[in-house]
């Protein structure tokens, strides 16, 4: 999951000149916060097939899903538009139990989209 940071480089700026670090970063540098956090939460249950389905020993499967913390950027320094954490998504297949299936194949695997994370993304007015 890729997440934006900001860093304290103010000892570094000639060496790494503010870019982001896709490899990390290094030990010198410590992130201060980041744009866009997000919580993240452990799926167990959710509608689908219109009536409740559970995931089947969600503690194996390991289900997780995040939710934007803020929905305006911190740090975003754009002077025109609207800066916003919007969230990122991903399938999973998910072994569930579902009411609303027909008795003998109730349990079954089911694709889902869920956020994974949250990215500032700016938006023209």
């Amino acid at each position: 999951m890729y997440m934006r940071r900001i860093y304290d480089i103010s000892s570094q700026l000639d060496t790494f000149h503010c870019r982001d670090f896709a490899g990390g970063y290094p030990a010198s540098m410590r992130p201060l916060d980041t744009s866009c956090p997000s919580q993240e939460y452990k799926l167990r249950s959710f509608f689908h097939h219109g009536g409740d389905c559970y995931v089947v020993n969600p503690e194996w499967q390991q289900i997780t899903y995040n939710r934007c913390s803020r929905r305006e950027c911190n740090f975003c320094g754009v002077n025109r538009g609207l800066s916003a954490c919007v969230e990122d998504y991903r399938w999973f297949t998910v072994v569930s139990y579902c009411t609303k299936l027909k008795e003998g194949s109730r349990i079954a695997p089911l694709r889902l989209i869920l956020p994974v994370g949250c990215t500032c993304q700016h938006f023209a007015c």
